[in-house]
């Protein structure tokens, strides 16, 4: 286990947890906004697939990457603690895993609301 940087208000000691809490924290607000906008849940799978992509090819900091960008394009706030683990390679690489399974929980949200209509 390592500390973090306390000063930023990120305080715990296992990396592990702070990525899933995070992950937790932007998953649902992050993606019931891109599924919001495109209305389609073939788009949200599309972004669903790009990002697993990325991260089963180990290229989580480039998920990273895509995620900001999609937060600037949907004009969402991301929280804060995202900036730290963008800072830290192995944690970047824990919290896209969560984060993707965040999203699998989610999908079945949206696939019963589509269901329903």
């Amino acid at each position: 286990m390592r500390d973090t940087n306390t000063e930023n208000g990120f305080a715990t000691n296992d990396f592990v947890i702070d990525a899933n809490i995070i992950s937790g924290k932007c998953a649902a607000p992050f993606w019931d906004a891109i599924y919001e906008r495109v209305v389609s849940l073939d788009s949200v799978r599309g972004l669903q697939d790009a990002f697993a992509e990325l991260h089963s090819a180990g290229k989580d900091v480039e998920a990273t990457q895509m995620l900001f960008s999609l937060y600037d394009l949907i004009e969402e706030d991301y929280p804060e603690e995202l900036d730290l683990i963008a800072r830290d390679n192995e944690l970047v690489g824990i919290f896209i895993g969560e984060f993707l399974a965040d999203i699998e929980d989610l999908m079945y949200d949206y696939e019963v609301f589509e269901y329903e209509q």
